[in-house]
């Protein structure tokens, strides 16, 4: 997928598969209240997937329905996306959308080291939509330590 030059002028079209041919990014940005799990299933359905997963975390939503980007990301998770789906859409399709492929969202040599890294736990997980809906998944993206601009957050006791 590679970098959109920019929207097409126009009327939102019937179809929102339409869209990403103009230019239009899908980001679910979670937020207190953006996200139905509902909402997100039907239009997966449909073949429509968001092209970003974001969290758009603020005081309000931090103690839920959003905790952070990896509960978010585990959400899609529960929802039917592969691992690799997830994380294209939580971290290099955003780097993208901002001329920042070469920077950021890729491990590839001379890119900026900055790593998140996960476990993945597998159990019962309950996760909320922004409506207070829940689902149960089995998969749950856990961080474990990342390291930002040569600074260390987080240890890794797996």
């Amino acid at each position: 997928m590679g970098r959109r030059s920019g929207v097409k002028a126009g009327p939102p079209t019937e179809d929102p598969r339409d869209e990403s041919e103009r230019g239009v990014y899908f980001d679910i940005g979670h937020g207190a209240g953006n996200f139905s799990f509902d909402t997100a299933e039907q239009a997966i359905d449909q073949g429509v997937l968001p092209d970003v997963i974001s969290s758009d975390i603020h005081q309000r939503n931090a103690a839920g329905p959003v905790f952070g980007l990896p509960t978010t990301l585990s959400k899609f998770l529960l929802l039917g996306l592969g691992i690799e789906q997830v994380i294209e859409r939580g971290a290099a399709t955003p780097a993208r959308m901002f001329g920042l492929a070469d920077r950021l969202g890729t491990l590839k040599e001379g890119a900026d080291a900055d790593v998140a890294l996960f476990t993945m736990v597998e159990g019962r997980f309950k996760y909320f939509d922004s409506g207070g809906n829940s689902r149960v998944g089995g998969l749950k993206l856990q961080p474990l330590v990342t390291i930002k601009g040569g600074k260390t957050y987080g240890s890794i006791n797996v």
